[in-house]
């Protein structure tokens, strides 16, 4: 593959379609990786997971607040169902680095959304795209 990063934007919150969707495009760029480098290869690019329109409270299941990426890290723990494992295990070998970004709504109103006007986003995605730059 050409970049070093991946940048995978979805929406919403990571559930079982959001990482079953980036572990079959996982399975496939390390076949592609491995058939151009003539068997396993290393050059795979770091992974940005994106999610736009993002509402939950990042907390674990003590009830702690973590960051984005333990967010994802925890999402990518095994669940005893080898389907969902299987995905799960190709995203972390085919991404060993990986990060998360969290991005709420730009607009609490749909209509702002479509609208063409110069009404700025809400703070909390201002300051969500501006960590995401850093």
């Amino acid at each position: 593959l050409l970049a070093s990063s991946l940048v995978y934007n979805s929406p919403g919150s990571l559930d079982e379609g959001a990482i079953a969707s980036l572990g079959l495009v996982s399975r496939l760029a390390r076949k592609i990786e491995a058939d151009e480098a003539g068997g396993n290869s290393d050059h795979l690019p770091d992974l940005w997971w994106v999610l736009r329109d993002f509402a939950l409270e990042l907390v674990n299941a003590d009830g702690y607040e973590i960051d984005s990426d333990e967010y994802l890290e925890s999402s990518l723990r095994r669940t005893n169902r080898r389907e969902s494992d299987e995905y799960r295990a190709a995203i972390a070998l085919a991404f060993e680095r990986r990060r998360c970004a969290t991005l709420p709504r730009p607009y609490e109103a749909e209509s702002d959304l479509r609208a063409d006007t110069n009404k700025p986003p809400r703070p909390a995605f201002a300051a969500a795209l501006a960590d995401f730059r850093r």
